[in-house]
């Protein structure tokens, strides 16, 4: 029922909502709230962020965010067993969560009407769920049968596990958000409990509201039913950034598979640790001209011109909390070879490093980009999405405002000279997803 939201996807992350129109306001108890009015009809997206996730995690307790996410839906003394669903649904909305690596979000559509009841219920268990062993069992068993179903039994998201530990090596993205099985195996209602007391405090959480909403009437609702929650003091994991270059890497994960596929990753900056900030941006520009659709430089070349390839996509996030990767994926074609496949992108990525991109090509990637930005700005939850997860990684909201101006500043020469410095086939690393031997005759 509760989406599991991975430590790395590939869709693009680039688009993000105007931060003028936005309010911001402090309680004094450390609780962030950020109001922005949408009226397009009589509804309201409520969510809470919490700066806790799989990144946060240390071995021995990796998932544990992930639990704590479906704890939080065990109830309260107030409010017990599953009365916020049924409370929720009797207002005619719904409600969520999520966890991923920098966070944990749970997020309720509804009326704005129902603005008051919202409020209650997430400000209620904030502090006080009922932790229970019998509730520990029945969601460690649900979160284990999660990660069989996800992550276990799905080629794809085992070679992305492999491909995060052999990438990520002094990073937190080390391991995925659902954990590593032998430390699920081994959790305790103990660990769950010292989680939850260190982490959901109203000074490390982000309020995020977006919908028909008058600012002054949320920040009066979020004083009445958050302002009297105690704060405490919040000890953040020590910084743990990650090299950002190491030498090749290569794994293999042979499987009961047909269709053979390869990631392919290179360790570079978030944009939080980026001395140059139009680094981080010629970055987004480079994934897109590579394979950000169907007429990008992969695409073209390999799937269509070439026909060596089925699929293949390039991805990079600068807003994390930790410094990331600039990842390729790709699906060879029947009778192409995955190594084969990897060293014609790698020519590719050679022509470009020494020939620039067009300016009508610059051009059209600009274009493109800010067409996702301006998409996003249909969706509710994706404008409070991208609010929240900038405050989640400490990064400025007006970021949101200005990406796709700082997007039109990049050059091609900028775009070539990211790729010559990060794109490194000498440390890249390799993950492929191969067919199980074929049996000797």
């Amino acid at each position: 029922m509760r989406r599991l939201m991975l430590a790395l996807t590939f869709l693009p992350a680039f688009a993000f909502a105007e931060a003028s129109n936005i309010t911001h306001e402090t309680l004094d108890n450390g609780l962030n709230i950020y109001i922005k009015v949408v009226k397009r009809s009589p509804v309201v997206l409520t969510q809470v962020w919490y700066k806790v996730g799989g990144s946060y995690e240390h071995n021995g307790i990796t998932g544990i965010s992930h639990l704590l996410e479906h704890l939080m839906f065990s109830g309260t003394a107030k409010y017990p067993n599953d009365t916020l669903f049924k409370t929720i649904a009797s207002l005619g909305g719904t409600n969520n969560a999520g966890t991923a690596a920098d966070y944990t979000v749970y997020y309720e559509t509804t009326p704005t009407s129902a603005l008051p009841q919202v409020f209650n219920l997430e400000a209620d268990r904030m502090h006080n769920i009922t932790f229970s062993k019998a509730s520990f069992k029945r969601e460690l068993s649900v979160v284990k049968n999660e990660k069989k179903m996800r992550m276990d039994n799905v080629p794809s998201a085992r070679l992305l596990q492999l491909f995060n530990a052999q990438t990520f090596l002094s990073n937190p993205y080390h391991h995925m958000t659902i954990g590593w099985q032998n430390d699920l195996d081994h959790m305790t209602l103990a660990d769950a409990q010292a989680w939850y007391h260190r982490f959901y405090q109203p000074n490390n959480a982000t309020l995020v509201v977006v919908g028909d909403v008058k600012p002054e009437h949320v920040i009066a609702l979020a004083k009445q039913y958050f302002g009297p929650l105690k704060p405490h003091t919040v000890l953040e994991p020590k910084p743990r950034l990650g090299q950002t270059h190491f030498a090749f890497r290569q794994t293999t994960l042979q499987l009961p598979i047909e269709q053979r596929e390869f990631l392919m990753g290179f360790n570079v900056p978030n944009y939080a640790h980026f001395q140059k900030k139009w680094q981080a941006y010629a970055l987004v520009v480079l994934a897109q001209a590579l394979a950000g659709n169907s007429s990008a430089i992969l695409p073209s070349e390999l799937v269509r011109k070439m026909k060596t390839a089925v699929a293949v996509s390039s991805y990079y996030n600068p807003f994390s909390l930790h410094n990331s990767a600039f990842i390729i994926s790709a699906v060879p074609a029947e009778n192409m070879s995955s190594p084969e496949l990897v060293k014609q992108i790698e020519t590719q990525l050679e022509i470009l490093k020494h020939k620039p991109l067009s300016t009508k090509q610059l051009q059209r990637i600009k274009i493109q980009i800010r067409a996702q930005k301006s998409y996003a700005l249909d969706s509710l939850e994706q404008q409070a999405e991208e609010i929240g997860l900038l405050a989640s990684i400490n990064l400025p909201i007006d970021l949101s405002e200005h990406f796709a101006d700082h997007v039109d500043q990049v050059t091609a020469a900028q775009v070539q000279a990211v790729a010559k410095q990060y794109i490194r086939f000498n440390a890249v690393s390799l993950a492929y997803l191969e067919p199980l031997p074929k049996e000797k005759a």
